[in-house]
């Protein structure tokens, strides 16, 4: 996970592997909290290959996912984690 506010969130991933548009839900986990949203319903918003590094042939792509239908308890967990686990910074 890259970026993520109330609307959405930005990951990054291997860019052979399934294109987001595969799929209508994720699961939202961060390690270094106590975060979990499970089934959270979602819309691809942009897809984009970034370049690779000298360092590695492996090419990523950076995706960019709006929310769609929020429950009230994935929109408290969502609002719990922006609170104490983000700089709140845009």
């Amino acid at each position: 996970m890259m970026d993520i506010s109330r609307a959405g969130l930005c990951f990054q991933c291997f860019a052979d592997s399934d294109r987001p548009g595969d799929y209508s839900t994720l699961d939202i986990f961060a390690s270094q909290s106590d975060l979990t949203i499970r089934s959270v319903s979602f819309r691809t918003v942009s897809t984009a290959v970034k370049n690779g590094s000298a360092f590695s042939t492996a090419i990523m792509k950076r995706c960019g996912v709006r929310f769609e239908s929020l429950s009230s308890e994935q929109m408290e967990g969502l609002d719990h984690y922006l609170l104490n686990h983000t700089s709140g910074q845009a």
